[in-house]
């Protein structure tokens, strides 16, 4: 069996991608027909915008009015690292394919902390327990939509496979550790969970506001997507049929 691939944050920690990998995303987006270069650019901007918006989730976690568990707060410094670290990697994927995109987005992200609302999601955020349910929905199925757009970003050259895979890898890895603290820590609660999750699947559609979390209100985002995500962590929370994710 081959091994694993390493985490994002063992992959070129320092200097990002290589000048070899952004000379071939750049060749390859110079290829792109008018309306995939469109949709391949309208995807890049989103993962960008999505990933620098984990500040302000972290942000927010940090001055709710009861305290995180240090097995949540180790974890959510983990996130946060690599979160960063994903949004860093698809910038520079950005601004090797669209060189004349950057200025703008780099001035939009400026901006973003203007428009962020986390009200509407406060009735999925009243403690850590339902904070951990939210976080654990949304890494699944952020593993799912990126599994699913990866045929598009093998547009912009080989050198996408590897990233997309490691990225795919991270957040698997969020997805399984917010899980585990559910089990770990808050299992006389589990016979909650799937009416929460139902919850927070219905909450799917409502606009996004820069909260990172349901940042689900564009294309690639499905109901399949969000049905077999929804099962699957009723099954690695034990409230479901079938065996643990």
């Amino acid at each position: 069996m081959p091994p694993h691939p390493p985490s994002i944050s063992q992959l070129k920690p320092r200097d990002g991608l290589s000048s070899s990998d952004l000379r071939s995303i750049a060749q390859h987006a110079r290829g792109l027909g008018s309306a995939d270069f469109a949709e391949l650019e309208a995807t890049i901007r989103l993962d960008v915008q999505s990933e620098f918006d984990a500040r302000f989730l972290a942000e927010y976690l940090d001055h709710q009015d009861w305290d995180l568990s240090p097995e949540l707060r180790g974890a959510l410094d983990q996130w946060l690292q690599e979160e960063e670290l994903h949004q860093s990697l698809f910038r520079q994927v950005y601004g090797a394919a669209f060189p004349d995109k950057c200025a703008k987005l780099s001035a939009e992200l400026l901006q973003r902390d203007q428009d962020v609302a986390f009200e509407p999601l406060q009735h999925l955020m009243r403690d850590e327990f339902e904070v951990l349910c939210l976080l654990a929905y949304d890494e699944l199925a952020t593993v799912k939509a990126y599994q699913a757009l990866l045929p598009q970003y093998l547009m912009l050259g080989p050198s996408m496979g590897p990233l997309l895979k490691r990225v795919i890898r991270d957040e698997g890895r969020h997805y399984a550790t917010f899980a585990r603290i559910l089990r770990e820590q808050h299992a006389d609660r589990l016979s909650e969970t799937p009416a929460l999750i139902e919850k927070i699947r219905a909450s799917e559609g409502m606009p996004y506001a820069n909260t990172f979390v349901l940042d689900h209100d564009y294309g690639v985002w499905t109901d399949s997507i969000f049905d077999r995500s929804v099962e699957q962590l009723k099954r690695a929370l034990g409230q479901s049929s079938g065996a643990t994710a």
